[in-house]
C-alpha cells in the first residue's frame, strides 16, 4: 500500500509540473499573438 501511494503522489506531482509546463507554454504562445 505504501509503495503505491508513493506512486500516486509522485504521478500527482509529474501530472501537476506538466500541466504547469503547459500553462507556461500557452503563455508565452499568448504573448507572441500581441
Amino acid at each position: 500500500m505504501n509503495i503505491v501511494n508513493e506512486i500516486d503522489s509522485d504521478t500527482v506531482m509529474m501530472s501537476n509540473y506538466i500541466n504547469r509546463m503547459c500553462e507556461k507554454a500557452s503563455e508565452t504562445e499568448n504573448l507572441k499573438q500581441f
